[in-house]
């Protein structure tokens, strides 16, 4: 889980991205991840998108963006930045 820095969901499928630039397709649901994954480490910042803390690089809370190391930009949904941005910024 070390390595995992963000996941996309994709209908009945996920793609996992891991620190070696690595994209694994799984036949999981992104909420079925959710769900299981530790949520002091990952965070659900959209309906297509899980992140892990570890990898946030920089966010910026006007655009709703975020960006991972090694460059990676995610979307912050709009529904779930007032939960999201607190968190974020613990982390960041």
């Amino acid at each position: 889980m070390s390595q995992l820095v963000c996941m996309e969901g994709s209908g009945n499928y996920a793609y996992i991205y891991t620190s070696d630039g690595r994209r694994y397709l799984v036949s999981k649901t992104l909420k079925s991840y959710a769900d299981i994954l530790d949520k002091t480490v990952f965070l659900r910042v959209h309906k297509s998108w899980i992140i892990n803390l570890a990898f946030l690089q920089d966010y910026c809370e006007d655009d709703r963006s975020l960006r991972l190391q090694g460059g990676r930009e995610i979307a912050i949904s709009r529904r779930r930045i007032r939960e999201v941005c607190p968190v974020l910024r613990r982390a960041a």
